[in-house]
């Protein structure tokens, strides 16, 4: 009930490296505040949990710029759902979710499928500097994982990143 121990537990879960959680995570995808929706489905969707994905589609209508953020990662991840006509329909995304998502769809097995297209963007992101370059190099460290042996080279420059979570 209280927010501040919600987010406490949050944290503690952040800080974890592990691919199950418990069930009531996902309880939290509803809860009134904003931050902490966003951050359960950063957490579940670190941890690959794919029985979220429909509430996860009705999350990129969430009236929260950052929830709606994640929710067009997590389904662009673990889905292959196409990023850009997801933003042509619904609009307003943070800027690094927009080429985090075009990389995870194009990296994802199909007809779609560029890498050489993935890595440009991918490299991009690995030498953001900007406020937000952190979070962007953190995504793109994420995002090496759906395709390793395509993106090996980028990962070594990750590893040596300045701010722990993106090295992390």
């Amino acid at each position: 009930v209280d927010p501040a121990e919600v987010r406490y537990a949050l944290e503690l879960l952040e800080n974890q490296q592990t691919r199950s959680w418990h069930p009531a995570l996902r309880d939290l995808l509803s809860h009134p505040e904003a931050d902490v929706r966003r951050r359960a489905l950063a957490i579940l969707a670190e941890a690959g949990d794919r029985e979220i994905a429909a509430h996860a589609k009705l999350l990129l209508r969430d009236p929260d710029i950052g929830v709606r953020t994640e929710a067009i990662l997590y389904l662009s991840r673990e889905l292959g759902l196409d990023p850009l006509q997801q933003i042509q329909e619904l609009g307003n995304f943070e800027d690094f979710s927009i080429r985090a998502g075009m990389v995870a769809f194009l990296a994802s097995p199909g007809p779609s499928r560029n890498i050489e297209a993935a890595r440009a963007i991918l490299e991009g992101m690995v030498r953001a500097e900007s406020a937000a370059g952190a979070r962007e190099r953190a995504e793109a460290a994420r995002l090496i994982a759906l395709v390793p042996d395509a993106f090996l080279e980028l990962l070594a420059a990750l590893l040596r990143d300045k701010d722990v979570m993106v090295a992390r």
